[in-house]
């Protein structure tokens, strides 16, 4: 039995020796470079790149149509109530209101006609130089 308790450690001892000696063998083949460590400044700042979103959105409509001649605010800027964000091109409103004012000349003028009939009605009927006439009887008065 004392054989065998040598024999097998004797074993044990090549054993051991020889997985000690491959794995010496492993690591001694591989190539290391030993360098020495330089000094450098650290920087603080950390440069990212990603997508932002807004938390809010807000949908924006002029009161009057128009060609947008300028953009006053960068997109994504944070904007206060009544800051003017963009300048319309004047050229459409001032067509419509020069449309305007002549419909408005046309209608007075209009007007001015009319009652200019009226006055002349009335002055005949005083002094009852115009016929009299017969009004439907749906006409409103």
């Amino acid at each position: 039995m004392k054989n065998s308790y040598y024999l097998k450690s004797i074993y044990l001892f090549l054993f051991a020796l020889y997985g000690f000696l491959t794995i010496t063998t492993v690591y001694a083949e591989t190539p290391v470079s030993v360098i020495s460590p330089e000094k450098s400044k650290v920087s603080d700042n950390l440069t990212l790149s990603g997508t932002l979103t807004a938390e809010k959105q807000a949908m924006l409509s002029p009161r009057v149509d128009g060609l947008v001649s300028s953009v006053l605010v960068d997109a994504g800027s944070k904007v206060k109530k009544g800051e003017l964000l963009l300048e319309l091109d004047p050229a459409l409103s001032k067509q419509v209101l020069n449309q305007a004012k002549a419909a408005t000349a046309e209608a007075q003028a209009a007007r001015n006609e009319a009652q200019r009939l009226v006055d002349e009605a009335k002055g005949l009927r005083e002094k009852t130089i115009s016929p009299p006439v017969k009004m439907p009887a749906d006409y409103p008065i």
